[in-house]
Order: structure tokens, then C-alpha cells, then sequence
């Protein structure tokens, strides 16, 4: 993933970054994944949307199938910091 669909989405110009986390659950179905993808403006999103949203959707289900889930959510950040020396 971090090798090819990753640097795919990053290759689109879009994004700034991403944040890949796994996430911690009770259930034993393995491990599972969130992906959360940096953009500097609705512009961008809406861009991406329209150039490049269909082809790498497309091309996730072919990789992934039945294995990913996917739902697309977008959030303004409101405030970010960090705990030092504490």
C-alpha cells in the first residue's frame, strides 16, 4: 500500500500528506487500517474528485476487493498542538 496507492494519491497534486494509522479494535478480523489524506483546500479536494477520484477508485477495488472499505468523509481542523516534556 505505502508503495504504489499511496504515492499514487500523492502523485495527483492534491494532498499534502497523509496520516496512516491502524486502527485498535475488540474484534480478532485482523488488522485494519484508516487513511487520512492532508489537502491545503476544498479547491483541491473538489479537483481531485473530478480528475483522478474515478480511476484510483476503480483501481482500488481491483487491488483490494472485498478486503477495503471505504466511506469518504471530509473535516476542517479546528486546532492542532502537541504535549513536550510533560
Amino acid at each position: 500500500m505505502l508503495d504504489e496507492h499511496l504515492r499514487d494519491m500523492l502523485g495527483t497534486g492534491c494532498f499534502l500528506g497523509f496520516t496512516l494509522s491502524e486502527l485498535h479494535t475488540d474484534h480478532q478480523t485482523g488488522p485494519t487500517y484508516t487513511i487520512q489524506y492532508e489537502l491545503t483546500s476544498k479547491a483541491d479536494f473538489e479537483r481531485y474528485e473530478r480528475q483522478f477520484a474515478p480511476k484510483m477508485r476503480a483501481e482500488g477495488q481491483r487491488k483490494f476487493g472485498e478486503k477495503a472499505l471505504a466511506f469518504r468523509t471530509t473535516m476542517s481542523v479546528i486546532a492542532k498542538g502537541q504535549l513536550r516534556d510533560q
